[in-house]
């Protein structure tokens, strides 16, 4: 598959499932990451000779911090649940799948391809796997969402620069995005519910579920 491939390769995690937390990170770093390497190479060359990078305000580090944290906290919560005994119900129609297993309470897939993009919204544990995790969905689309306004704001600020003169005053002074309060915020609230719920006890599946 080439280059997809390998993309795809670094977003499956070790229970061979496509993993949420990953394709958020990756999508923000590429964002983030593509616009710190146009305006850097840009101020160097005209610096004259001095070192000089952009100077990021807290609202893009809080986002960069926010987005990198939740994928090991997420993984930290699962070896937590892996260690928990599955509850009977689940434990039991998991049992009946020749493509899955299950580590404690969580879902394994047996298949090194097997997986499938509703694993973005699938449930992680073996009593939920069937479910759409309601957690995971708000985080999908508010990700997506902020994604979308962030882009939006850069090539507003783009379109605006007219001459040179222009160009060099954004990426020595404002080479970001403004965001303010409510975008961290709403980021600060969809990663902090999507773990909040990854941490809750889920409730087992009802009797030859």
């Amino acid at each position: 598959m080439g280059f997809w491939g390998s993309v795809l390769g670094a977003l499956i995690d070790s229970r061979n499932r496509l993993s949420l937390s990953r394709l958020q990170l990756m999508a923000w770093t590429i964002v983030v990451l593509s616009l710190f390497g146009i305006t850097s190479p840009f101020l160097i060359g005209a610096s004259e000779g001095a070192v000089s990078l952009p100077q990021y305000p807290w609202e893009i580090w809080a986002l960069l911090g926010i987005t990198i944290g939740t994928p090991p906290l997420s993984g930290l919560i699962l070896v937590s649940k892996s260690g928990q005994a599955p509850q009977p119900n689940a434990e039991r129609s998991i049992r009946d799948d020749p493509d899955a297993t299950n580590v404690g309470r969580v879902e394994v897939n047996l298949d090194p391809n097997g997986w499938s993009f509703l694993d973005l919204f699938r449930g992680e544990e073996v009593s939920n796997r069937d479910e759409i995790d309601i957690s995971r969905f708000q985080y999908f689309v508010i990700t997506i969402i902020l994604l979308m306004v962030f882009i939006g704001l850069i090539g507003t600020e783009l379109w605006s620069l007219r001459a040179g003169q222009d160009w060099d005053i954004w990426a020595k002074t404002k080479s970001y995005p403004t965001l303010n309060e409510t975008f961290i915020g709403l980021l600060a609230l969809s990663h902090g519910g999507y773990l909040g719920m990854k941490l809750l006890a889920k409730p087992d599946v009802k009797p030859g579920g």
